[in-house]
């Protein structure tokens, strides 16, 4: 490359200063281009595949796995467990789902998963409830 005598170096690449700048085009600069899909709502995933049920209780890390496993399904992206953590405490605070803890491990209380998110499955009872209807 070819520097000017009267050129200030910036980021690495000389800019000819005064009147006669030419434009060049820095060839360090990378262009930021991700092919990551977009993260999967872990808010949206829990309204669709916990249902209240009272005694029970999820694992939190089960809980992450069946979000983590439904976003392999559709082809979507987990958010990181840290973040999804902090979602599920502020779902669990607006839903009134009580947070319980032993030792190490965190509960979901008075709630389960549902084997499958299908709409049909959702609205429908389990046959356990029917009976107790």
């Amino acid at each position: 490359m070819l520097v000017h005598p009267t050129a200030r170096i910036g980021a690495g690449v000389a800019v000819p200063a005064g009147p006669n700048r030419i434009a060049e085009k820095p060839s360090n600069v990378v262009a930021l281009v991700t092919s990551n899909p977009p993260a999967v709502s872990i808010i949206e995933f829990a309204a669709s595949a916990l249902t209240r049920k009272p005694g029970a209780m999820v694992e939190f890390d089960d809980f992450y796995l069946a979000y983590w496993e439904h976003c392999e399904t559709i082809g979507g992206r987990a958010v990181a467990p840290a973040e999804a953590v902090e979602q599920t405490n502020k779902l669990c605070a607006e839903c009134g789902i009580r947070i319980q803890r032993r030792g190490k491990k965190r509960f979901l209380a008075g709630v389960r998963l549902i084997k499958s998110t299908s709409n049909s499955q959702r609205l429908e009872p389990d046959a356990a409830e029917r009976k107790n209807a």
